[in-house]
């Protein structure tokens, strides 16, 4: 069977000048994980599309059935929801406390448990009332808005920038010229085989990439990819 190709090894015949060594070859390699790394952490960032179909289906769904209990007299006010402040369900501040003294709305993210025992409360303490049925349409507005923001392009191009500038990082280091914007340079085709070899997949156009490599500083965001893998670590 005839040995497969060496991708590290390709990817340095498309280096000009550079010397094939076990550094560089390591050097390279390490590039490429990094970039991995950090293309894979800004598709997570980003909800799959799928998810919001899903969710406005949903909501759909909910309000129909909202409806059809809201005809009959013993369900009627069943979307009308009680809650005091500081249960995890509902906070208020007005805007005065929030600029002048920094008090911040504090919603929980954890799951809100039914603990059959009414929550302490005094004569004082303020009760917020909600319609349901309205404040669901009114997230089926805000996840529609959340859906369209994803779909701009911009967070694409994110990804790909990530991988492209540890592409340049390691390109200007090694190379007898650096890399630029123009067509001929020979980090274009460097660039398109280290992201397929980096993600796994086939190279996309990356000229917006390209052309906004020196808007960003390749340093900054290895400091950045490197705090959040640590902070996600510390997270498990």
């Amino acid at each position: 069977m005839d040995n497969l190709p060496d991708p590290i090894d390709n990817l340095l015949d498309l280096v000009p000048g550079i010397n094939k060594t076990p550094k560089t070859r390591s050097e390279l390699n390490n590039a490429l994980e990094i970039a991995r790394g950090a293309y894979e952490y800004r598709h997570r960032e980003q909800a799959p599309s799928d998810l919001f179909e899903q969710l406005d289906a949903s909501i759909r769904k909910t309000l129909m059935l909202i409806t059809k209990l809201g005809r009959y007299p013993d369900t009627r006010d069943i979307a009308f929801e009680m809650h005091p402040i500081g249960t995890g369900i509902a906070d208020a501040k007005t805007g005065r406390e929030m600029i002048e003294k920094g008090r911040m709305l504090r919603i929980s993210r954890r799951p809100w448990v039914n603990k059959d025992t009414p929550p302490h409360t005094s004569a004082d303490h303020i009760i917020v009332g909600s319609n349901v049925e309205n404040l669901l349409r009114a997230f089926r507005i805000s996840a529609e808005k959340a859906k369209k923001k994803r779909g701009r392009g911009q967070p694409r191009r994110t990804d790909k920038l990530s991988v492209v500038l540890y592409t340049a990082d390691f390109f200007r280091a090694y190379s007898a010229s650096p890399p630029s914007t123009d067509e001929n340079n020979p980090f274009r085709l460097f660039a398109e085989r280290f992201f397929e070899v980096a993600t796994g997949t086939k190279s996309p156009s990356l000229e917006w990439q390209i052309r906004h490599l020196d808007n960003h500083d390749p340093r900054s965001m290895t400091i950045n990819f490197e705090k959040r893998r640590e902070t996600a670590k510390r997270g498990k």
